[in-house]
């Protein structure tokens, strides 16, 4: 036996799945036997093996043994000259076999073997190749120095950063995700320590194999997708906990006297100081957005208060300092409490809630006003202007997160993913028909037939043109290795890869795994219709408010004041809208928008823009819309806010 393959599966049915497809494929000339360790999920794995792989060894534990026994169960039983520990989370290349095996039979000395990892959207993982753990490696990579120096030999050693991630090297740690092993070095370094039970166990055996004298290599000519833990949350205390006991381990077994005191202090406080940080993090987290809606609703309700003060008794003053010191603070209490219990504050929060909470609070507002002796009554369109305030202040603030931050917090809206499915036709069709999508969503899909020659290229113009949030590969259609290369091709855009078989249920990607019926259905956000409708008129109200009430700053960054102040008054009456079309000739069949002050075209007016462009552009806009749009126009062309374009 030429290869054994062994994969340590816990609760990850669908990666797993995955997985095999690829292995399979990947060995389908290679003399190779497949071992799968189920520890005690509960998720159907074994049922699947049973029903989908009868050709893979399974060894079903009634417990989790942890990575180091199970991989150990199977490494007894294996036949094969090389072994190969490979993590359920990953897929191969349909030559990574062959390569990896033909550079080992060729360098004898080599006694393991990584590859080039990266993750489901395309980005490099260092942990490819690394060295081996010390206390000054350590207490770089705890302090941050690795990150803030990734390509220094002496601070970014835990990751080799001065090595090429191109180049074939010699490495000190062999990636956990997928360990290619000479069965006779393991002979006599022996097998995984058992003393692990999760992480650690693959610095361990490395040490031990370049102390018996072999060599690790770096092998970056294959690549496989590595989606990262999936069984665990890298973020979490746990994590950080199991992480750094390991390393304690590794020191007390391979480092004595002082060395291992100092790295047991620096990997303690490691736990600790990750901990710390970690709260911190969560904390930062979870207040930002109540301390913003608390700091510019004030603002802004202080200014406003002001600016009606001086309309309704046409003098320059302010409310009573009762009013101020206490119905204003009452004001902002009632509607941040009123966030809280329509979930405002959630990592993720709905358009409709923050109208509700909005209109909520303002009706217990004026109903409490009504009950205020008359000397507290200030202003009953002033109370109600404040629900409107609040609304916008709300929108904006999450609207901003949403944007710049989506990992804090994000706005839902009706708009669903713009996705593109990359398939034969017919594949494309089986899939639709599998899940049953009716024919007008299926309609809404933008679908690229693959073509292996012109796969690239197609798959260029059309993110360029479509902005898509979401690429799908058919993973019936498409080799293992065209989608890793692709993938890695288009890695530095903001655009999630998913990899789908026309016969499971799931699309994998590197945000976990979702059912084909819960993103597939993909409308268009038409900019004549709710939400995006609704959405665009928010912004120019907010952004009218905003710039006039500080006209006197923005005032000087253009030439024309007067109708500065006419356009921003229009904007706000709704006359005019900031942002719209540009003039074009098929202008008539685009839905209808208001007179415009900016033009989306003035994103690109450094290039040379021909009318076919313009089309393109204005039915994306008219077909796509996103604030982040207007927002980066508005800042980007201030200055041309004096002016009004007729359409």
């Amino acid at each position: 036996m030429k290869l054994s393959v062994i994969i340590v599966n816990y609760n990850v049915k669908d990666y797993l799945r995955q997985c095999l497809g690829s292995v399979i494929k990947a060995t389908a000339t290679i003399q190779t036997e497949i071992w799968v360790v189920d520890n005690n999920s509960v998720d159907e794995s074994v049922e699947m093996i049973k029903t989908d792989f009868p050709m893979v060894n399974l060894i079903e534990n009634k417990d989790n043994k942890g990575f180091s026994k199970a991989n150990n169960q199977a490494i007894v039983k294996a036949t094969g000259q090389y072994i190969l520990l490979l993590n359920p989370d990953t897929v191969v290349e349909e030559n990574t076999f062959i390569q990896t095996i033909a550079y080992l039979d060729n360098h004898p000395q080599a006694g393991a073997l990584g590859v080039k990892l990266i993750d489901g959207n395309g980005r490099y993982l260092p942990e490819s190749k690394r060295g081996l753990p010390n206390p000054e490696t350590a207490f770089y990579k705890i302090f941050g120095l690795t990150y803030l120096f990734p390509k220094s030999k002496k601070f970014a050693r835990y990751y080799l950063g001065h090595l090429q991630y191109n180049n074939i090297h010699e490495i000190e740690v062999l990636p956990g995700a997928f360990m290619l092993l000479r069965k006779s070095v393991l002979d006599i370094t022996g097998n995984l320590d058992e003393d692990f039970f999760m992480y650690g166990e693959d610095i361990d055996l490395s040490y031990r194999i370049i102390k018996s004298g072999f060599k690790i290599i770096y092998f970056p000519h294959t690549t496989i997708i590595h989606y990262k833990g999936k069984s665990t949350a890298k973020a979490s205390i746990n994590y950080v906990k199991m992480f750094y006991n390991a390393m304690i381990i590794f020191a007390r077994k391979h480092y004595s006297g002082k060395k291992f005191k100092t790295f047991g202090y620096i990997i303690n406080f490691a736990i600790y100081f990750r901990a710390f940080i970690s709260i911190c993090n969560n904390a930062f987290k979870k207040s930002i957005l109540p301390v913003a809606d608390i700091l510019f609703f004030t603002l802004f309700f202080y200014l406003f208060s002001n600016y009606w003060y001086i309309i309704k008794f046409n003098a320059i003053g302010t409310y009573p300092n009762a009013i101020i010191k206490v119905l204003f603070p009452m004001y902002v209490f009632i509607v941040i409490v009123s966030n809280l219990f329509l979930g405002l504050y959630a990592k993720n929060c709905r358009l409709q809630n923050i109208i509700k909470s909005s209109v909520y609070s303002t009706v217990f507002i004026v109903l409490l006003y009504s009950l205020l002796p008359e000397s507290y009554r200030f202003s009953r369109l002033l109370t109600v202007s404040g629900g409107v305030l609040a609304f916008l202040t709300f929108l904006f603030n999450r609207l901003f997160l949403t944007i710049f931050f989506p990992q804090i917090h994000t706005l839902i809206t009706n708009k669903n993913k713009k996705t593109v499915i990359v398939a034969t036709k017919n594949d494309y069709i089986r899939i639709c028909e599998f899940y049953s999508i009716p024919l007008s969503e299926k309609s809404q899909l933008r679908f690229l037939e693959y073509s292996p020659d012109l796969l690239q290229s197609k798959l260029s113009e059309i993110i360029k043109i479509n902005k898509p949030d979401e690429i799908v590969f058919s993973g019936t259609s498409l080799s293992s290795e065209q989608i890793i290369r692709t993938i890695s091709l288009f890695n530095k855009l903001n655009i999630t890869f998913k990899v789908v078989f026309s016969d499971s249920m799931v699309f994998i990607g590197n945000n976990g795994i979702e059912n084909m019926n819960q993103i597939i259905s993909i409308p268009v956000n038409r900019i004549d219709i709710f939400p995006a409708k609704f959405i665009k008129r928010c912004f120019d109200v907010f952004f009218s408010l905003m710039i006039l009430t500080f006209f006197p700053i923005w005032s000087l960054m253009v030439k024309n004041k007067k109708n500065l102040f006419v356009n921003l008054v229009n904007v706000l009456t709704g006359k005019y809208t900031f942002v719209g079309y540009s003039a074009c000739t098929n202008i008539g069949n685009l839905p209808e928008l208001k007179q415009s002050i900016l033009s989306i075209t003035e994103l690109v007016k450094n290039k040379v823009v021909t009318n076919d462009m313009i089309n393109k552009i204005n039915l994306n806009y008219a077909n796509n819309y996103s604030v982040k749009t207007d927002l980066l126009l508005l800042f980007t062309a201030f200055k041309q806010l004096d002016k009004t374009k007729h359409q």
